[in-house]
């Protein structure tokens, strides 16, 4: 079927995969992205970050996005390859979380967020730490000043993946590394509950990325891939959430799960470890390097 231009390829035939309210998801029939078809207005996806429940954790959340974390910067300092001392950027750094974490293992440090009421918890939680409620393009950031720039959860909501990460390659240093995380559309809740995944929010999500489709995206940022991963780890509460979506029945948020729900999970990990192995986790995450000026140069011409 015909639909409009792929935020990646531009390609205008795709099939339909989900369909979210009001709200078309489509599959690219080129490269595999998922994308609301048609991409929402700003208007609409500036009024979900504008919300004051926008971006709320509960404490189990965030003890995860602080192991996530670890795990991800003793990852980033293996791929970097030196004893540092190493500096980053976190682009969508909302409460700061990430880097917090990386500020104790010595990391300098620097973050931006669009959204003024998360920027200023990150400078409460980070003070002397440069936070800019803005996009990376419109913070006074300087070319080769960080050993990585990540974005843990924000691809899914740009409309435009190409023109978010390529400005971001300049402010890289020689041998840095350019870090994601984002939803898979391949993951096992994607494939097994389509349009009722928890993943699946416009008009706060607006692409839908799977292992194809990411690697289309780093060629076409000239950038090769270093290490890439599928991964995803349940919570009891997000279990009975999801369970309750499954039926239709409204989530009550954070409220007390039963020890059922926590044996559940407890259950559940072998099948999910594997699921993992295999590709069908419910989020991927990405390394990416990209040659020098140098080595672009010495490139022959084909």
């Amino acid at each position: 079927m015909s639909s409009g231009p792929c935020p990646l390829c531009g390609c205008v035939q795709a099939r339909l995969w989900a369909a979210v309210g009001s709200y078309r998801i489509v599959i690219c029939e080129e490269c595999s992205l998922g994308y609301v078809d048609p991409i929402p207005e700003e208007t609409s996806r500036a009024a979900v970050y504008g919300r004051e429940d926008y971006y709320t954790l509960s404490g189990s959340q965030r003890a995860r996005i602080e192991s996530y974390a670890d795990q991800r910067l003793a990852r980033m300092e293996r791929l970097l390859g030196n004893s540092g001392p190493y500096s980053v950027l976190d682009v969508g750094c909302a409460t700061g979380v990430f880097l917090q974490r990386a500020q104790q293992r010595g990391w300098s440090l620097a973050g931006v967020d669009q959204s003024p009421r998360l920027a200023e918890a990150a400078r409460r939680a980070l003070p002397g730490v440069p936070i800019y409620a803005a996009g990376p393009q419109q913070a006074p950031l300087a070319p080769g000043s960080f050993d990585a720039v990540v974005l843990w959860e924000v691809l899914e909501h740009n409309p435009d993946p190409v023109a978010l990460l390529r400005p971001l390659v300049p402010l890289l240093r020689p041998g840095g590394i350019l870090c994601l995380s984002t939803p898979n559309l391949r993951g096992w809740t994607a494939r097994l509950l389509r349009a009722r995944d928890p993943m699946l929010t416009p008009p706060d999500h607006v692409l839908y990325f799977s292992r194809p489709s990411l690697a289309r995206l780093v060629r076409e940022l000239g950038g090769r891939t270093v290490y890439g991963r599928t991964f995803g780890e349940l919570l009891p509460e997000e279990a009975a959430r999801g369970v309750r979506k499954l039926f239709h029945r409204a989530a009550r948020g954070d409220a007390p799960v039963s020890p059922a729900w926590r044996w559940l999970v407890t259950l559940a990990r072998p099948p999910l470890w594997l699921a993992d192995r295999v590709g069908w986790g419910v989020e991927l995450e990405w390394y990416i390097t990209f040659p020098s000026p140098e080595e672009v140069k010495k490139k022959p011409v084909v």
